[in-house]
C-alpha cells in the first residue's frame, strides 16, 4: 500500500512506493492532475523508477499501457490518450541543450501536450516551464545494498496545482494498487 503524506512546504507531496507496481500507481494518481499544457519533470538516479512512474502516468492520462516503452532510444515517443497527447522524453543521452530542438521538445512545448521528461537537468530552461517536479529516490534495503521501495516527492511549481496535489492526499492519504 502506497503511503502518502503533505510535506511541510505545502507545496509538496511525498509517497512511499514498495516497488514497480506501486511507483505506477503513484503515476496513475498523479495523472488525475494533470492538464493537456502541464509539464512533468522526473529526477532520480539511473534505476529509480523515472519510466516506471512515466508508464502510470501515461495509463492514467489513457494511453493504451502495450503502446508505452522507454524513449531511452527514440528520446521521445509521441501517444495520443483518451485525455489528450502525451509526449515522453528521456535526455540522459543529450550532449547538451541545443540537441532538446532537435528531438522535436519544443513542439511539444506549445501547450498542446502533457509532457513527461526524465533527466531535465540536461536542460536547464526546462524547469521555468514545468507544473510538476518528481523526485524518486531508491531507499536502501535491509543489508544497505538498493531496495525495492522508494520514495517519491512531488513538488508543485505551478502554483494552480498545490491544492489538487493536496486534496490527493486528502482523498488518497493511502492509496491502493
Amino acid at each position: 500500500m502506497i503511503r502518502a503524506e503533505r510535506c511541510a512546504d505545502g507545496a509538496s507531496v511525498l509517497f512511499r512506493a514498495e516497488g514497480a507496481t506501486e511507483t505506477d500507481a503513484v503515476g496513475r494518481a498523479l495523472a488525475g492532475i494533470l492538464q493537456v499544457g502541464d509539464v512533468v519533470l522526473l529526477r532520480g538516479p539511473l534505476g529509480a523508477g523515472k519510466t516506471t512512474l512515466a508508464r502510470g502516468l501515461c495509463g492514467g492520462l489513457g494511453v493504451p499501457l502495450s503502446l508505452v516503452s522507454s524513449p531511452t532510444y527514440s528520446l521521445m515517443n509521441r501517444y495520443h490518450g483518451t485525455r489528450g497527447a502525451v509526449a515522453h522524453a528521456d535526455l540522459y543521452r543529450l550532449a547538451d541543450a541545443s540537441e532538446g530542438a532537435g528531438i522535436g521538445l519544443d513542439d511539444v512545448l506549445d501547450g498542446g501536450w502533457v509532457v513527461l521528461i526524465e533527466w531535465p537537468e540536461r536542460i536547464l530552461w526546462l524547469r521555468d516551464e514545468a507544473s510538476l517536479e518528481v523526485t524518486i529516490e531508491i531507499a536502501a534495503g535491509a543489508n544497505g545494498t538498493p531496495g525495492a521501495a522508494r520514495t517519491v516527492t512531488v513538488a508543485a511549481l505551478d502554483p494552480e496545482l498545490e491544492d489538487s496535489l493536496a486534496q490527493l492526499v486528502t482523498r488518497h492519504g493511502r492509496l491502493q494498487c
